[in-house]
């Protein structure tokens, strides 16, 4: 069973999907550029329609202004009212134009007057979409840029002397304003004065609907309402995709991970979409191997447990036959050995449950404490100085400086105790354990050796296994509960490493002690 201390980041499969993130910016980015580009367009287009109105009429006025002056001006620079009427006449003949020509003092010389034709709201009982574009064109009067022009008021006309447009061509300079007539849309008022050399002898005004301005932006509109449309159609399909591929799979994940949590039956299974290139794919199988190691895990416990149980079970039967018999033997030689076998028992039991909860502690330990940058040459230095102070006989021999491996320092100590412990009890009386270590490529490479027997054939790996013990000949039986070596390679594994056992051999092949070594990765960068 091992635990890992901590996991890869996750990473798309393959390098061309996009991710959800991804796609729903871009989703959602394009439908805005759109809009937003729409409107952009509409408001630079009405700026272009209203000042090319304006051209057109401040030209005419203008040409007006000329006629008169040619043609209606007396000697004394006053301006004949009837010549005056009778370009006007000519002027706006099969026109929507109203004119009126204007004296010096503000009056009315001459006019012809006709109310503004400017394109009307949609009927009410049009097609769906004319209603509509006559509630746009209404709300368009309401918005703030509608709201900023001057309202419309035939009863101006009867005094122009009250129209800026007016009074600044009297005052030597043309003028143009668009007002908002909320009934009928736009209309366009320009003035210009009527000259005689440097002599302001009067001035023209003509007024004329914005029909051809709202017709225009009501077609304009139009087609941004069909474009709309269309815009809505889209994102509906691909919500609809977005449902489908995003929705469905996650609810489907969801229900699995809840049939996961109630650890019944078989192991769940989750839906497989890691053939997707985005984050669902990820997530799929980020499930199926949680829920994988998750009923590992059980399964790992159900073991432990069942091998604890059998561990104790042993000596438990042990001290009970020892008891019932004690009660039947009156010899007090067979008594006392009775009472020592009852004795060891008791001592292997407790070193087996001192073992086992430090065992179960050690999963918890690897899975909360945070791993470190750690010296291993450092760390085996103050291990192997504090066992040789004990008395102990090491050699120890490293490679170079600055190894560096993540892990938890505490953990790795215990390893490398373990394995230093373990190959002195296998050593020859007075003997030294050899300790190496050295780098391997990207990897960490420590061995420990000693001049002992050997590890039996067939059994390099089952001394790894939870109470195995394969001990030297004369040991006592049960001084020890066969976790050490399982312990280690449970540490190492966490760690991302390896740890496996082998045979020393000599020259001839002869077998000349055992050599555990573990692998590590080293920390770069």
């Amino acid at each position: 069973m091992s635990v890992t201390l901590a996991s890869p980041s996750l990473s798309l499969r393959a390098a061309g999907g996009l991710s959800l993130g991804a796609r729903i910016i871009l989703i959602n980015a394009l439908a805005m550029l759109l809009m937003v580009g729409g409107q952009l367009y509409f408001g630079r287009y009405l700026e272009q329609l209203v000042s090319h109105e304006i051209d057109l009429q401040t030209r005419q006025a203008q040409l007006t202004a000329n006629k008169l002056v040619s043609d209606a001006l007396t000697r004394s620079s006053r301006i004949d009212p009837a010549r005056a009427r009778a370009i006007l006449r000519d002027l706006i003949r099969d026109t929507d134009i109203s004119a009126l020509v204007i004296d010096p003092q503000g009056r009315t010389l001459a006019g012809d007057y006709q109310p503004p034709r400017s394109q009307p709201l949609a009927p009410v009982t049009g097609t769906w979409l004319d209603g509509l574009l006559a509630a746009v064109d209404w709300l368009a009067m309401l918005t703030p840029a509608g709201m900023d022009l001057p309202v419309y008021d035939e009863s101006l006309l009867t005094h122009p002397a009250r129209l800026t447009d007016v009074t600044t061509a009297l005052s030597g300079q043309a003028r143009s304003t668009l007002w908002n007539d909320r009934d009928k849309g736009f209309v366009v008022t320009v003035a210009v004065p009527i000259r005689r050399d440097a002599q302001v002898v009067g001035a023209i005004l003509l007024t004329r609907g914005g029909g051809d301005i709202s017709a225009t932006l009501q077609s304009l509109r139009r087609q941004l309402l069909q474009i709309f449309g269309l815009m809505l159609g889209i994102s509906m399909v691909l919500s609809l995709y977005m449902a489908q591929t995003i929705a469905r799979p996650l609810k489907r994940l969801a229900r699995a991970a809840r049939q996961a949590q109630s650890i019944t039956g078989g192991m769940p299974e989750i839906p497989d979409y890691q053939n997707r290139n985005d984050e669902i794919g990820e997530l799929s199988g980020a499930l199926q191997a949680m829920t994988r190691a998750l009923w590992e895990r059980l399964g790992a416990i159900e073991m432990f447990a069942a091998d604890v149980a059998h561990e104790l079970k042993n000596p438990l039967t042990s001290m009970r036959s020892a008891l019932e018999t004690l009660n039947r033997i009156q010899d007090e030689a067979q008594r006392q050995r009775l009472l020592a076998i009852i004795h060891e028992d008791v001592i292997r039991m407790q070193r087996l449950i001192t073992d086992i909860a430090a065992a179960s502690r050690l999963e918890a330990e690897l899975s909360r404490t945070p791993p470190e940058p750690v010296d291993i040459g450092a760390l085996l230095t103050n291990l192997i100085t504090s066992r040789s102070n004990a008395g102990c006989a090491i050699r120890f021999h490293i490679s170079s400086t600055g190894l560096i491996v993540k892990g938890i320092p505490g953990q790795l100590v215990q390893v490398i105790d373990n394995l230093i412990a373990n190959a002195q009890s296998f050593s020859p009386p007075g003997d030294a354990v050899t300790v190496r270590v050295a780098p391997e490529g990207k990897q960490l490479v420590i061995k420990v050796e000693d001049n002992g027997p050997g590890i039996p054939p067939g059994k390099q790996e089952k001394i790894f296994e939870r109470f195995y013990s394969e001990r030297p000949a004369g040991e006592n039986f049960g001084t020890h509960s066969g976790l050490g070596l399982a312990i280690c390679r449970q540490i190492i594994e966490a760690h991302g490493g390896k740890i496996y056992a082998e045979n020393r051999q000599t020259e001839q092949n002869t077998v000349c002690g055992a050599r555990f070594v573990v692998l590590l990765p080293l920390k770069t960068g």
